[in-house]
């Protein structure tokens, strides 16, 4: 099995505004209570340490590790790409899928996390035109698809 990250894309509808879950990625401490070096993201990770691991099985370890929801069985695959592995060791394919919160289960993680020496603020809610601004560029397109 090839390298591969899988994000959440999961929306609300609030006001009439469609809004994303995203969280602040951080790669210190010192950095996050500064509020330095900020990535706006979508939930995910990769399968480097579950190199069988499919997109599917990613997003869901992920995206519940991340946020405290488990994302439905089968979302939406709204976007393929490939990226530089942040390692420097070739290439590793991004898959993005969509859902609405009401399809996820469990409750919004309220903590601080620390993702093996990396930090992630807790997840919050924004509207699709401030995150065209922040989000980082990568998750930019699957942004674009989700928001139509």
């Amino acid at each position: 099995m090839s390298n591969h990250f899988s994000a959440g894309v999961c929306s609300i509808i609030e006001d009439g505004v469609k809004k994303f879950l995203v969280v602040d990625y951080y790669h210190s401490l010192a950095d996050l209570k500064a509020g330095w070096n900020k990535q706006v993201k979508f939930p995910g990770g990769t399968n480097k340490e579950f190199a069988r691991a499919k997109p599917l099985d990613t997003l869901h370890r992920e995206f519940l590790g991340e946020t405290g929801l488990m994302p439905p069985s089968l979302p939406l695959q709204i976007h393929v790409g490939s990226k530089k592995a942040d390692d420097g060791n070739g290439v590793h394919t991004q898959h993005f899928f969509l859902f609405s919160l009401e399809e996820c289960q469990g409750a919004l993680r309220t903590e601080i996390l620390n993702d093996n020496g990396n930090w992630l603020s807790v997840p919050y809610w924004a509207d699709g035109y401030s995150l065209r601004k922040r989000i980082i560029r990568s998750h930019s397109e699957a942004l674009e698809k989700a928001d139509r």
